[in-house]
């Protein structure tokens, strides 16, 4: 794979993909500490002989820049105009989704011997979102036992004429003006 001097490539006029400040600052640090940065993907540039273009990688080509490389291990793909914005619309964007409770098991193995917060500096996570992203591991508590029959709440239904139902509830603004406040009220008597 070849490595191709920083220099000599160029952004895409037409890359979508954008990365806040805080996740490039992490990517810069993960680079930095590992040393290690996946191949950037790259076309020779359609009006500039000797140069190339970005497809695949242009963060990555920003922050190897703020570390000082000066060159890049790159992948050169021999690709028309059409092809490379498709690849500019794909390439960032087709990809599988983490696992939330898988993610929080990496998580927590991480965690047995590094910090929440240094964690949280290094991933694109927060430390609460890792905290409950950790939390997802654990087995969900055990549902509370049933209510024995005679606790349960029982439907109490009876029919009124017209004549008793105003009585009722005469009674019941005697004891209380709101209804359902006065029937509470007798059942606590």
């Amino acid at each position: 794979m070849p490595q191709l001097a920083l220099d000599l490539l160029d952004a895409h006029p037409e890359n979508a993909n954008a990365m806040s400040p805080e996740l490039l600052e992490k990517l810069i640090a993960h680079i930095r500490e590992t040393g290690h940065c996946p191949p950037l993907i790259v076309r020779p540039h359609p009006e500039h002989q000797g140069r190339y273009q970005l497809l695949d990688g242009h963060h990555r080509a920003i922050a190897l820049r703020k570390l000082n490389h000066t060159h890049a291990a790159c992948e050169v793909w021999d690709v028309d105009d059409d092809q490379a914005t498709m690849l500019l619309l794909t390439l960032n964007r087709l990809h599988g989704e983490d696992d939330p409770q898988q993610r929080g098991m990496l998580l927590k193995r991480l965690s047995q011997h590094m910090e929440i917060e240094t964690l949280a500096s290094k991933l694109p996570e927060d430390v609460d979102r890792i905290n409950r992203l950790i939390a997802l591991t654990s087995p969900p508590p055990l549902p509370a036992p049933p209510q024995a029959l005679d606790d349960l709440p029982h439907a109490v239904t009876f029919f009124l004429t017209s004549a008793q139902r105003r009585s009722l509830f005469a009674k019941l603004r005697d004891i209380q003006p709101d209804r359902s406040a006065a029937l509470v009220a007798l059942l606590e008597l």
